[in-house]
């Protein structure tokens, strides 16, 4: 069966057990106490319906390309900078710190 995604409406919630009442499906949040309704086939059909988020997909994908834009310049001016390129380092992760996520440690 389909995993349903985190609850887009608040941060750290997801949705509990679909439930399925006259007809409808129900999926209710466990932080914001949202209920999402829709009809579906089946329980599979509703929770793949609710798990679309083409503008949540399109966005991130946005982002991951400008973070590695970003990234790619700040090896580029680190690599311009020669013997510098060390401190370049430093000083263009400082500055670009707040605009690049934080790498995850086991990814590396």
């Amino acid at each position: 069966m389909n995993e349903l995604k985190p609850c887009p409406f608040c941060p750290d919630g997801k949705f509990e057990d679909v439930l399925f009442y006259d007809g409808v499906f129900y999926a209710h949040c466990d932080k914001c106490g949202i209920t999402i309704q829709g009809e579906g086939a089946d329980e599979s059909e509703f929770i793949e319906h609710l798990n679309n988020r083409p503008l949540e997909e399109a966005l991130q994908k946005r982002l991951d390309e400008q973070t590695e834009a970003i990234r790619k310049a700040r090896d580029e001016i680190a690599d311009m900078c020669g013997n510098g390129a060390m401190f370049a380092g430093r000083v263009l992760d400082e500055y670009l710190g707040d605009y690049l996520p934080k790498e995850d440690e086991d990814a590396k």
